[in-house]
């Protein structure tokens, strides 16, 4: 069953900022940032139910949380690579944990946390 139509029937177009590695210390010491990359996905938000909050890890219950659909992947948090961020009506969401469902609908769902303010 394919329901990626069904996402891109509700989906607006997002931005998502993307880092290139992780980043490291220069010469002179100083940390620089990795360079990122701003890309275009369509993708539909949605507020997380109970039991999905429910099972969410400890740190994340008390943070701002939505879920977001996708017929790309994501990046979330995982060793070496920085997770993407969504940029939600200029707020920036970092992705969290990134669900596959390719096989059973041909989407994913990503689970994004409140990290920026208002621009």
């Amino acid at each position: 069953m394919d329901l990626a139509s069904t996402v891109l029937d509700f989906s607006v177009s997002y931005t998502v900022k993307r880092a290139s590695g992780v980043g490291g210390v220069g010469s002179d010491g100083i940390f620089d940032p990795p360079s990122t990359s701003n890309i275009s996905v369509q993708a539909m938000v949605a507020p997380l139910a109970g039991r999905d909050l429910q099972r969410l890890p400890e740190g994340l219950r008390a943070s701002e949380t939505r879920h977001v659909y996708t017929t790309v992947e994501l990046r979330g948090k995982a060793p070496g690579q920085r997770p993407d961020l969504v940029v939600i009506d200029g707020i920036d969401w970092q992705v969290e944990v990134v669900e596959d469902f390719s096989a059973l609908g041909n989407y994913w769902r990503s689970t994004v946390r409140k990290v920026g303010r208002t621009s």
